[in-house]
């Protein structure tokens, strides 16, 4: 499964996973904070080339993208040209244009793309225990989406999504069962509204939201590892 938090720090999702929603943003009864803290504000580069920028309002997420065309489509792309030792993209616009590196008969050229996200009325931020909580509106059915923040000793951010591949087999009503991220446990915990056919609905109390943490309901997706100065 690859995901982009829109932080999105976002986008979800495989087919194949399961993507829990909350009716209210999390933890529930809890006050929101109206900046990201200074202790977790900076910039962050992630595995994939990309960077993160977390500022008191918001974040922005940079994506990098290596981009490849062969020499042989110069002469039929239109979108695509050299022109004095740089590579103009019609699709990805930059005034200057690209440096470009040339190997085995391709050109090869990285284009950055930014989106800034900001805190708002549809991107909540609360903090329970050692997490601090990203929550997102989901416009298309009006529910949220939930990411959880982790500042680690080094500085670095480990971020835990909401969506997995949860199992949904066993005995739910068997006590016996153990916490380890299949679905009946978290059945026990708290009720869940099947929504899709691999959706579910939450309705947490605050106390209850902490123990499906501690349940495994929220893998971890990216690490955001800090640049240092």
């Amino acid at each position: 499964m690859k995901a982009r938090f829109i932080f999105i720090l976002i986008a979800f999702l495989s087919a194949s996973c399961t993507q829990i929603y909350f009716k209210q943003p999390q933890p529930k009864g809890k006050k929101e904070i109206p900046e990201f803290p200074v202790t977790i504000r900076g910039v962050y580069s992630v595995e994939s080339m990309d960077t993160v920028i977390v500022f008191a309002g918001g974040y922005n997420w940079i994506e990098v993208s290596l981009m490849r065309v062969a020499l042989t489509q110069f002469n039929t792309e239109s979108d695509v040209r050299i022109d004095n030792d740089r590579l103009f993209d019609e699709n990805h616009p930059k005034n200057g244009g690209y440096k470009y590196t040339i190997k085995n008969d391709t050109v090869f050229y990285s284009v950055s793309e930014e989106n800034a996200t900001y805190l708002s009325d549809s991107l909540k931020l609360k903090k329970t225990g050692n997490y601090y909580v990203l929550n997102q509106l989901e416009k298309k059915n009006n529910n949220w989406l939930v990411m959880l923040i982790e500042l680690e000793t080094n500085g670095d951010l480990q971020l835990y999504t909401s969506s997995g591949n949860f199992s949904v087999e066993g005995d739910k009503n068997d006590p016996k069962i153990k916490i380890d991220g299949k679905m009946e446990d978290f059945f026990r915990i708290t009720n869940f509204e099947k929504i899709d056919d691999s959706d579910y609905l939450a309705d947490p109390t605050k106390k209850e939201f902490k123990k499906l943490i501690k349940a495994g309901m929220f893998p971890k997706l990216e690490k955001l590892v800090k640049v240092k100065n």
